[in-house]
């Protein structure tokens, strides 16, 4: 999961930091990759693995749409509407997996490629300093 996970994380963290409205933008010009890996998370929080119990717990109310997210069947325009219909979903979706990355590549468990700033088109992997460029 890290090494799908690491060229996008740039791409999450600005997904789960902007507005309504950016997020939609976003949501609606995902790449491909972009889809497969949010629906990756989405098939491990359907399965349980998330990183933290409690998470599993904060999105049962949101079953059917990680479920549907998980389905290998469903096309990707289907995705996507469901992820923009269901914003507030994906972004308490991806937040835990965001955090336990940030951890295992401050405790050095991940590296992170050289060119994965560049893959995902953000000058950091910090979702503090993503933050802070979007606000300012």
């Amino acid at each position: 999961m890290e090494k799908a996970l690491t060229p996008h994380v740039s791409f999450l963290s600005t997904l789960v930091s902007t507005d309504s409205r950016q997020r939609k933008a976003l949501l609606r010009s995902m790449s491909s990759d972009q889809i497969r890996v949010l629906c990756e998370i989405a098939l491990n929080v359907y399965r349980g693995n998330a990183p933290d119990s409690e998470v599993i717990e904060t999105l049962r109310p949101h079953e059917a749409t990680i479920r549907k997210l998980s389905k290998r069947g469903a096309s990707d325009a289907t995705k996507i509407k469901l992820m923009v219909r269901e914003e507030s979903a994906v972004v308490l979706m991806i937040e835990p997996f965001l955090d336990y990355f940030d951890e295992a590549v401050s405790r050095r468990e991940i590296e992170t490629p050289k060119n994965a700033t560049e893959l995902a088109g953000s000058p950091s992997l910090s979702r503090e300093s993503s933050r802070e460029s979007v606000m300012s």
